[in-house]
């Protein structure tokens, strides 16, 4: 019996690129036996990943975004039937192929596809939300906020446009994230620019924010940057971009399997979660060893 796959495509993905590549996509996998469903609003591939329990693979076309809601839903079927995930990246960031080490070249993609050699990969748990990648919560969510913002306005994406939100950050809105942080179970407070888990290495579409990440060794990876004023927190942008800044002092870092970020005030507080925003008071984190297949 030939492997049953089902695709669920975001058009809107890579500011509507991908509804043009969804034909070029479709052409090129003609041979297999693919169901494609397409997403029409936010949320919806949640509950169309939910009917890949009757496939063995399901496919993502799409970007981080899409594949965090795919994760979702495919993390309501039993684990027995539960298929792999492959992933055909059309988004702006796809940090999730860089995570499992799978091509962002879509013919590339497609050849990993055709292979259908799965290795299983660890996931997160933020509230009652799964996390495939990464959180974060301070300077970067609100520069994630500033990104999308920007990206609608101008239909630009990538690594570039992330840079350029995180200096109108800097210069006009930095203040220092004030949170009780419950680290396995050892609580501390701290003023930072910004605390990230991540369960890959990159996020803001190739930032290596976390270089040190493995997304199969049973834990997450946390680091954060302690506060520095606006001045010394520009001087320091040349070597995060370069992602060489583990060397500075002010970049700590820890392999962890819980943490929980609680507002010291009862404040709502703004966080990301695979690149899409996330508000809230507290955010419960934990690691689910080996949780998910992916088609590598």
């Amino acid at each position: 019996m030939s492997t049953r796959y089902l695709a669920i495509v975001n058009p809107e993905a890579r500011s509507g690129a991908a509804r043009r590549l969804k034909v070029e996509i479709e052409q090129k996998l003609a041979d297999l036996n693919v169901t494609y469903l397409e997403t029409t609003a936010p949320l919806e591939a949640i509950e169309l990943a939910e009917q890949g329990r009757d496939y063995d693979v399901v496919i993502a076309v799409g970007g981080d975004g899409t594949v965090h809601e795919i994760v979702n839903g495919l993390m309501r079927i039993g684990e027995d039937r539960r298929p792999a995930l492959a992933l055909i990246p059309v988004g702006s960031g796809n940090d999730t192929c860089r995570m499992i080490g799978s091509p962002t070249d879509i013919d590339e993609a497609i050849a990993v596809l055709r292979r259908n050699t799965s290795k299983t990969f660890d996931l997160g748990k933020c509230n009652d939300e799964f996390l495939v990648n990464s959180f974060s919560i301070g300077i970067d969510a609100l520069t994630v906020a500033r990104t999308l913002k920007i990206k609608e306005e101008t239909g630009r994406s990538g690594m570039l446009l992330y840079g350029q939100a995180l200096i109108q950050i800097i210069l006009f809105e930095l203040e220092a994230t004030r949170l009780d942080v419950a680290i396995d179970g050892v609580v501390q407070q701290r003023g930072v620019l910004v605390y990230t888990v991540t369960n890959g290495r990159t996020y803001g579409g190739g930032f290596k924010i976390n270089p040190s990440a493995k997304p199969d060794d049973g834990t997450l990876t946390l680091s954060y940057i302690e506060w520095m004023p606006t001045l010394k927190t520009l001087t320091k942008i040349p070597p995060l971009l370069r992602g060489t800044h583990p060397k500075l002092k002010e970049y700590s870092v820890e392999e962890v399997t819980a943490v929980t970020f609680t507002s010291s005030d009862g404040s709502k507080l703004i966080a990301q979660i695979d690149g899409e925003l996330l508000e809230g008071r507290s955010f419960a984190i934990e690691v689910r060893p080996s949780a998910l297949r992916f088609i590598v």
